[in-house]
This record gives structure tokens, C-alpha cells and sequence, in this order.
């Protein structure tokens, strides 16, 4: 089993909603990247553009944020990124539980 792997196995409902929560992790990353190439072609049209669009990225940005913080591990319902005021924002593992979010299936677990 190499690094990547998790040794976490998980039931396929679970699996469904970690994957939730990864592609959260990833549209938040994505976002800035992508958005501020938009905004400098955007103001480079007009500068109330460029404003326009920082803004209305920005809102996407803090309902995607949103999103993440409030999302609950499949195992244990706690926070997945929060636990007793302690907060990792892009935690690999539950902070709570500890089930990881490459946790494979059971089904996968047996194929391996």
C-alpha cells in the first residue's frame, strides 16, 4: 500500500459524502486561481467590471467557505474541520474521529 492510500475503511454513504467535502477543498482552492485572471480581464474592459466581478466571485467564494466549515463528518456528525474551538480548515482526517478523507469503501477495501 503506498502513501496516498488510506487504510480507513468506510461505507459507501460515507465514501459519497467525503468526496462532498473533497470537492469543496478543491472548488475553494480553485476559485481565487480562476477568479482573479477573470477580474483583471474583466476590469481590463471596464474598470466597474472588474468590480463587479470581484464581488460576485467573492460571495461564491464565502457560500463555498460556508459550505466547508459547516460540513459534517459521515461517521460521527461532529464538525469535520472543527473541534472544541480548535479549527483546521483543510484537515485530511476528521478532527473529531480521525476517519480520513481517502477512506475507500468496503467494497474497495476487499478488492485490494
Amino acid at each position: 500500500m503506498n502513501e496516498n492510500q488510506s487504510t480507513d475503511v468506510a461505507t459507501a454513504e460515507e465514501v459519497e459524502r467525503l468526496s462532498g467535502i473533497r470537492r469543496l477543498q478543491k472548488r475553494i482552492w480553485a476559485w481565487p486561481l480562476a477568479g482573479v485572471p477573470i477580474i483583471f480581464v474583466a476590469g481590463s474592459v471596464r474598470p466597474e467590471y472588474g468590480l463587479v466581478v470581484f464581488f460576485v466571485l467573492a460571495a461564491f467564494f464565502f457560500v463555498l467557505t460556508t459550505q466547508h466549515m459547516l460540513a459534517r463528518c459521515p461517521r460521527c456528525q461532529q464538525y469535520f474541520n472543527w473541534s472544541g474551538g480548535r479549527r483546521h480548515k483543510f484537515a485530511d482526517a476528521c478532527v473529531n474521529c480521525g476517519l480520513e478523507l481517502g477512506a475507500r469503501s468496503e467494497d474497495q477495501a476487499r478488492l485490494h
